[in-house]
């Protein structure tokens, strides 16, 4: 995951997946403009293990996030130096998400996620859609739905992970391991008092 070489910055061409303009209005009489990126909505998905009682994210490289780790300066490099700027900088440990760019529902998109990135094959009805709000708001303002979903080990399969490698997807899974009180916010209603206090959770990378 973190072998990368080669780096360096080119314009732009005709994306399928982010699409830039202007956007001209008028308010209050005074003429405006915003730059914006049209991009597609997405799902994010908490993933709960209660066979094991962990968390399940996914840790992967992620491009922007390594891209503003640079300095200004240093972008204009016909390459980025790589040993100035480790791959590391752009890791990022996420809940398991996805872009909703098929002709399917949300729901099936979010199952199909869960699938390919943590390797669990769910049901429909073990997603339970939280709520869906607008992010990136200052220059996208797309839809992303948010689940939460129970696994066993049971329903653990390779299918998911054989696909992810076909595509050329490498994400590593993390299982932060719940305990005392956290544990209780995903057996019941949360109850809290002055007095509460939430107990550390441990973390580890699966094999897979």
């Amino acid at each position: 995951m973190e072998d990368i070489k080669e780096v360096f910055f080119t314009p732009l061409p005709d994306s399928p997946y982010v699409k830039p303009f202007r956007f001209n209005f008028t308010q209050n009489g005074q003429k405006k403009t915003w730059d914006i990126l049209e991009v597609h909505d997405s799902v994010a998905i908490i993933v709960f293990n209660v066979t094991r009682r962990v968390m399940i994210f996914v840790k992967q490289f992620r491009p922007a996030i390594y891209y503003n780790c640079i300095k200004p300066e240093d972008r204009k490099a016909e390459f980025i130096d790589t040993k100035k700027y480790p791959a590391s900088l752009g890791i990022a440990l996420e809940m398991c998400a996805g872009i909703v760019d098929k002709d399917k529902s949300v729901d099936e998109i979010a199952r199909e996620e869960v699938l390919e990135e943590c390797g669990y094959n769910v049901e429909l009805k073990d997603l339970h859609r939280i709520i869906s709000y607008r992010s990136g708001v200052g220059v996208q303002g797309a839809l992303q739905t948010l689940y939460y979903c129970e696994v066993t080990d049971d329903m653990k399969t390779e299918q998911g992970m054989q696909k992810r490698d076909t595509l050329g997807i490498f994400v590593y899974i993390i299982t932060y391991f719940v305990f005392g009180k956290y544990f209780k916010l995903f057996t019941r209603p949360p109850q809290t008092t002055k007095d509460d206090q939430l107990t550390k959770m441990d973390c580890k990378i699966e094999d897979n």
